[in-house]
């Protein structure tokens, strides 16, 4: 299924993942706003309707993503896609919605539904990790995560902005991916290198 417009502009407006409101004033400065209600409104106004072309693509491309994970703990939940250009065009999801800027492979489709699949029926964490109660100010916010801090061994599991003053998104650094990219990452690293799976 692929949200309208208008649905898109609907659900990032509600931002009923509380995504927006787990923002830190480096998300802001990142995303280049000074605060959230203006992150927001840009979010809304990037939603975009998908062309023909583009939903005949992603439809084939979950389909294979369908057949990969058919028979594993990821399948049962309905493909569901909006059209949105913010987070600097990367592929996420939000609640049970996956936000695509364009065209997406099926290896991205898979990692994006295991996210789907995180969110609706609780995270597989991988063996290693640890929920923590340590704080720290400069991690960087993420629709695919928990907002929890996990460690791995004694190393801190998430991307952390590199500076007091972060440009972008990828102004970060990160020695271990938390728990809920780790998995996801498997799964469609797995599948990418099963299928060579480029559009």
């Amino acid at each position: 299924m692929f949200l309208s417009r208008s649905q898109t502009q609907s659900l990032l407006a509600a931002d009923g993942d509380g995504f927006v409101g787990r923002m830190s004033p480096l998300d802001l400065e990142a995303r280049h706003v000074t605060a959230r209600r203006e992150y927001l409104t840009r979010a809304v106004l990037s939603a975009d309707d998908f062309t023909p072309h583009e939903r005949d693509v992603i439809w084939r491309e979950a389909q294979r993503a369908s057949e990969y994970l058919s028979g594993t703990v990821y399948t049962g939940i309905p493909w569901r896609f909006a059209k949105a250009h913010y987070e600097e065009g990367l592929p996420h999801t939000r609640g049970s919605v996956i936000i695509l800027s364009g065209l997406a492979d099926a290896p991205t489709l898979v990692h994006e539904m295991v996210h789907v699949h995180q969110k609706a029926r609780g995270p597989r964490v991988p063996s290693g990790y640890i929920e923590s109660s340590s704080t720290f100010r400069n991690i960087r916010t993420n629709p695919d995560t928990d907002g929890r801090v996990w460690f791995k061994g004694n190393v801190p599991a998430d991307a952390f902005y590199k500076s007091a003053h972060p440009t972008g998104l990828s102004d970060v650094v990160q020695y271990v991916e938390h728990p809920f990219e780790a998995e996801a990452y498997a799964i469609s690293n797995a599948f990418r290198s099963d299928s060579h799976g480029d559009l």
